[in-house]
């Protein structure tokens, strides 16, 4: 009963944040390389990369990193996760943080919950 109970939260936790970011990879709007929004620039959308995602401008969608750094020192307005890379948070979050395989360094703000397998905070 008692692994079952785990096994269930085990679950919960993985769907809770990744279900929020609805990019993937392979999706074409998935950017090849890496891709920085400047300060003072503004992203309408989600934005990911397969490789470095760099935010210091602001982003009005989703922000998700494949394999590469994820670094937030403006702001995300919608989710972030990162598949594979480290995240820097310095600056804001809309939504939920995911990690996968990546550490995670929060010096700035989540609006929801922060989710990490595999890395430290």
């Amino acid at each position: 009963m008692k692994s079952r109970l785990l096994l269930a939260a085990v679950l919960l936790a993985v769907s809770v944040p990744a279900r929020a970011i609805k990019l993937k990879l392979g999706d074409d709007k998935v950017r090849k390389g890496d891709y920085t929004v400047e300060k003072g620039q503004t992203f309408e959308g989600d934005l990911a990369a397969e490789g470095a995602v760099t935010v210091r401008g602001v982003v009005t969608g989703d922000c998700a990193s494949f394999g590469g750094p994820l670094v937030v020192e403006g702001e995300c307005r919608g989710e972030a996760a990162s598949f594979g890379g480290p995240v820097l948070i310095a600056g804001k979050i809309g939504g939920d943080l995911a990690s996968f395989g990546g550490p995670v360094d929060l010096s700035g703000t989540a609006g929801g919950t922060v989710a990490l397998f595999g890395g430290d905070l």
